[in-house]
């Protein structure tokens, strides 16, 4: 397994797409409006994009979301962001060649109550994370949101820890071209769409990154909804779909992902419980 800077990616996967004209950046999302046949869209810029559906796939702070609660009828959603947990936080990052460490090779380190993923890139590069437990658990708007500051006081308690013979994760750090710290919800909601709107990814489930599985699952989502947009219209005698056939399709992509990403998301937060030897097995 070989990782690789995000950008290159992307860079790779917009070199193969077919019409890039479609593929428009700085473009945040201001409103949200339902139409009888359609959405419409308004950007921060002020434009305006009407369409079929909308797909939210933009993150954890999902504004495609937080629209859709503002459109739907009172109740209709439960008040599941301020429910939503977070237990861990993380410190990500790459840094130039350092100690022995080559393309393809993984190290997983274990401490009480953080962890670390040590992997080699490309080109020897590190990418790095280090996990740790929060001083207590938090739900929605009080996850805490860390500035660089907080970042390099945890980058500095913990730069003694050995992560390879004769290697800190100091010595690490040290090398580092790029860093960044997060928390960590972990969360699957109940309702992923409504009437013409639908999210994806990080916008409707969210995954502890320890194993990664949430830019898998958010393929796999995505995917599941284009095989479903793709048996609906082939059922279709009509060139569009009426906005209960969308609903309906919406539910079945949420039905058929629902259990698989929910067992997924605890799968990695167990996994993370084990390496920050939380539970006394782990430990023994």
């Amino acid at each position: 397994m070989t990782f690789l800077d995000r950008q290159l990616a992307l860079g790779v996967l917009y070199d193969h797409l077919t019409d890039k004209s479609k593929v428009l950046t700085k473009k945040g999302l201001k409103k949200v409006e339902i139409e009888d046949n359609g959405v419409r869209v308004t950007t921060e810029d002020g434009e305006l994009f009407t369409g079929d559906i909308l797909v939210g796939a933009d993150g954890v702070h999902s504004k495609v979301r937080q629209e859709m609660l503002r459109l739907s009828e009172p109740g209709h959603f439960p008040p599941e962001t301020k429910a939503m947990p977070c237990d861990y936080g993380c410190i990500f990052g790459i840094s130039n060649p350092c100690g022995n460490i080559k393309a393809g090779s993984y190290n997983g380190v274990f401490h009480h109550n953080r962890s670390y993923l040590i992997l080699g890139a490309l080109h020897d590069r590190v990418f790095w994370f280090h996990f740790f437990k929060l001083e207590k658990r938090t739900y929605g708007t009080d996850i805490p949101r860390f500035s660089k500051e907080d970042e390099a006081q945890q980058l500095k308690k913990v730069a003694s820890d050995p992560v390879m013979p004769g290697f800190t994760f100091g010595d690490i750090v040290q090398n580092k071209i790029t860093s960044n710290m997060t928390a960590v919800p972990e969360y699957t909601y109940n309702k992923w769409h409504y009437d013409r709107i639908i999210t994806t990814g990080d916008a409707c489930h969210k995954f502890h990154p320890i194993t990664g599985h949430g830019g898998n699952a958010a393929i796999e989502t995505a995917a599941t909804l284009t095989n479903g947009l793709v048996k609906a219209f082939n059922k279709s005698t009509s060139s569009t779909l009426s906005s209960p056939q969308i609903s309906s399709l919406f539910q079945e992509v949420q039905d058929i992902r629902y259990k698989r990403v929910k067992d997924l998301i605890q799968v990695s937060h167990d996994q993370q419980r084990v390496e920050a030897l939380e539970i006394l097995s782990s430990s023994l």
